[in-house]
């Protein structure tokens, strides 16, 4: 199915997982869609590769799981949204703060924060993280 972007989801179903940020974005763009909701990703992550659904909006590691189920038979279509990963730490600490922001800035200037990325989610670290840091 060619998808470049939300007006080609016009007339398709697309599954998502129920109450997520991807279940919020489709409903907002995705106006002229069949939205169909699944209660958890693994629920969801079946309904794709049983053919119960062509098309999901998720997670590029749900992308990568998928496609360990079903032999590499999916593609990403379109980025919907960049989430930014966060490190929360209590107020009033800047020695820590100081030693994250230390830590992030040179393991992403070394690949080793890209390497952890990728071992964990099978995808590489997109290349915004960066930039909100």
């Amino acid at each position: 199915t060619a998808v470049k972007g939300y007006p080609d989801l016009a007339g398709q179903t697309v599954g998502v997982t129920r109450g997520t940020v991807e279940d919020q974005t489709l409903t907002e763009n995705a106006t002229q869609s069949t939205i169909r909701r699944y209660e958890d990703v693994p629920t969801l992550v079946t309904a794709v590769v049983s053919g119960q659904v062509k098309l999901s909006a998720g997670s590029t590691t749900m992308l990568t799981n998928i496609n360990k189920s079903a032999h590499n038979g999916f593609s990403k279509k379109f980025t919907m949204r960049e989430s930014q990963i966060a490190v929360g730490l209590r107020k009033n600490n800047p020695e820590l703060l100081a030693w994250v922001n230390a830590w992030i800035d040179t393991n992403l200037k070394n690949g080793k924060l890209g390497a952890i990325y990728k071992k964990y989610h099978g995808v590489e670290l997109s290349n915004s993280i960066g930039a909100a840091h």
